[in-house]
């Protein structure tokens, strides 16, 4: 950003600003780069004197990214008041800055006006904000009337039936589907897994992997998490194990999402040398790996490993949480660890300010009572 910044001065320094691509660029860089600052692109939009429907788009996007749901709204009703006419990239923007059923009706009205029904992107937009809503039968009613759905349709509609618990609907429109990706095949397992379904979840993960050979259908990150998360629940250690063979076979990186779901798994099912090798190839790892490793190392008896993990984390790790002091606090559950215990309670407590929940209470009262200081457990409760 801060080289971005220098370009603009560059272009202001030279008159440059004349020619509106150059500012268009800019803004765009700002409303959609991960390196952008949708404050500056506010300040580079204030001032453009003339904007096209490009930098609407631009800001609408960067507005509702950051959650400025009233001011992407506020733009828009300025678009109405010029001679720019907004399109599907406008509208799919729009909708997901509707905070409100109402807004998002209207919206998705005057799109309708305007000719958008046959963009897949704006209503597979519009089939996610209305499931989101809780309203899926206007999220239906958007899918049976559009006149061009793909994949990305279909999915979104899956997803939608599923996030309001809707399973067995979600089901039967997932075999429905003239063609399925990975997308697809990800949003039902999640959504089996999310709604407890864990068996089923696990049993379309190994319909995929004998029906589909994966000619058409690669398995992507996001399926393997949710079919970790299952087996993690029903102890189905073999689907596991396969995921992990298949990620190494394939070349495929420890993201966050998969390598800690791949170490609850091991340590859940026991495995511990096998998390402790997940963990060690993750090339970044955040609070919820670290907390992972933490909680699997104390299940399994290695109290010791598990506190010397954390005082690693505390030299080269992320900032600890509530999460990573139930582990730690698992960790001293022997009578011999109390004071480790208590010392542990108050780092949390004092040093990184985490207020104690029921299950940080449970720990200590455990080890207390281990020590044969029931009395001093009540009294811990007590205050």
């Amino acid at each position: 950003m801060k080289k971005m910044k220098q370009i603009h001065a560059h272009t202001i320094t030279n008159n440059l600003t004349r020619f509106s691509y150059i500012s268009s660029r800019i803004l765009a860089f700002c409303s959609f780069s991960p390196r952008g600052s949708f404050r500056y692109a506010e300040t580079l939009f204030t001032h453009m004197p003339n904007p096209n429907l490009f930098d609407y788009n631009s800001i609408i996007t960067s507005y509702t990214t950051n959650s400025q749901f009233h001011k992407s709204l506020s733009v828009f009703t300025k678009i109405l008041n010029t001679n720019v006419r907004p399109n599907s990239n406008t509208f799919t923007a729009l909708v997901k800055a509707c905070v409100t059923l109402s807004y998002l009706e209207q919206v998705f009205t005057l799109s309708m006006k305007m000719g958008n029904s046959s963009d897949v992107y704006f209503v597979s937009s519009v089939i996610n904000v209305f499931s989101k809503h809780g309203a899926i039968h206007l999220a239906r009613n958007v899918f049976d009337e559009s006149s061009n759905r793909n994949v990305v349709c279909w999915t979104s509609l899956v997803s939608g039936y599923c996030s309001c618990g809707l399973v067995n609907d979600a089901r039967e429109l997932f075999d429905e589907m003239p063609q399925r990706n990975d997308a697809s095949y990800s949003a039902m397992v999640s959504g089996y897994v999310k709604n407890g379904f864990f068996s089923e979840g696990i049993e379309l993960f190994r319909e995929l992997k004998k029906n589909q050979g994966y000619a058409r259908v690669r398995p992507n990150g996001s399926l393997f998490v949710s079919v970790l998360n299952a087996c993690t629940m029903v102890g189905a250690f073999e689907e596991g194990k396969w995921i992990h063979s298949y990620v190494e076979e394939n070349g495929l990186e420890y993201d966050l999402e998969l390598g800690t779901a791949l170490i609850d798994f091991y340590t859940k099912c026991g495995w511990v040398k096998s998390a402790e090798q997940v963990f060690d190839k993750m090339p970044v790892k955040d609070v919820a790996t670290w907390s992972a490793m933490i909680l699997g190392l104390a299940i399994n008896g290695n109290n010791l490993m598990a506190l010397k993990l954390f005082e690693n984390m505390e030299k080269v790790g992320p900032k600890p949480n509530e999460v990573t002091f139930i582990g730690v606090l698992t960790a001293c559950n022997h009578k011999n660890m109390l004071g480790v215990a208590l010392r542990s309670f108050g780092i949390m407590t004092e040093k990184y300010g985490i207020t104690p929940s029921i299950e940080h209470y449970g720990c200590v009262v455990d080890v207390l009572a281990r020590s044969g200081q029931v009395i001093k457990a009540l009294s811990f409760i007590r205050n």
